[in-house]
């Protein structure tokens, strides 16, 4: 999922940087993924949510 070479031509403008200069800045984290997988785990062949 996600966009073809993203990454490709994103990664010559990263730099690492340490975690405290994000302080008092708002850090947005796209879950929608994680959700998907984890209600995909819960629920058997059928589709059914497990009990």
């Amino acid at each position: 999922m996600g966009v073809t070479g993203l990454w490709t031509v994103v990664q010559p403008c990263a730099r690492p940087i340490k975690i405290e200069t994000l302080n008092k800045k708002r850090l947005a984290v796209d879950a929608s993924i994680w959700i998907y997988q984890f209600l995909k785990a819960v629920r058997d062949k059928d589709g059914n949510a497990l009990r």
